[in-house]
């Protein structure tokens, strides 16, 4: 069994070290700080409004967040968050992803990988393992489309309350959902949440955490774009 690095609080993330930067979308959109992630971009929680007040500049307002937040289970069944992964050639990597997905202390998810080809090879070989989980489903494009298509094709495929995006070579703590859930549920005004990350390598070992320069509060999109503009969070 490989090392992981040294143990981290359950609200911390992994993101691999070796992807580009990406751009996100302007609907609810959640950074996350319980995911292990394997680039230096941000892992997207995109939830859908949930019809909360606005802020005064007419737009919704961002979430900071350092992990003190929980929900409780209500006994429903019904999926309240999409979790989409767009993949692409990953297959190892994409078996950890799913992982973490289905050791989720919140329950109340759907998962649909979005394979950006034709579909079957290593990376269906790796998926297919989990597709007895009636709440996981493998739908290829069948033909290459390219990383933004295929994560606007992630959106149009979901219909729960909140979407989260999972990249295919990141992973998530058993309580990334149930935590941010209870964020935008607890802050309808709210678009989305964001935090900070644990960056690992390859092989898991960590490389050390990042935070964004920010205290726990709701932010306006006034305040929120301005640390976009020169914090870059």
């Amino acid at each position: 069994r490989r090392s992981r690095g040294p143990a981290l609080p359950d609200w911390l993330g992994e993101r691999r070290s070796n992807a580009e930067p990406t751009t996100v979308a302007p609907v609810a959109l959640l950074d996350l700080r319980s995911e292990h992630a394997r680039s230096p971009r941000s892992a997207r929680f995109q939830g859908k409004p949930a019809g909360g007040p606005e802020d005064a500049a007419g737009s919704l307002q961002a979430y900071s967040m350092s992990g003190t937040t929980s929900v409780e289970a209500d006994g429903r069944s019904e999926p309240l968050v999409d979790v989409c992964i767009p993949a692409y050639k990953r297959p190892g990597y994409i078996v950890e992803a799913i992982a973490s997905v289905k050791a989720q202390t919140f329950e109340r998810w759907r998962l649909t990988i979005s394979d950006d080809g034709p579909g079957g090879e290593e990376v269906g070989a790796a998926v297919a393992p989990f597709l007895s989980d009636e709440r996981i489903r493998y739908l290829p494009t069948w033909q290459r489309i390219g990383e933004m298509l295929n994560w606007t094709r992630c959106l149009e495929l979901s219909e729960a309350r909140y979407v989260a995006l999972l990249h295919d070579d990141d992973r998530w703590h058993p309580s990334f959902l149930e935590r941010r859930v209870a964020v935008l549920e607890a802050h309808p005004e709210c678009g989305f949440v964001f935090s900070g990350t644990n960056r690992i390598d390859h092989e898991g070992r960590s490389l050390g955490t990042w935070s964004p320069p920010v205290t726990e509060r709701v932010y306006s999109s006034r305040e929120f774009a301005r640390l976009l503009l020169e914090a870059n969070v």
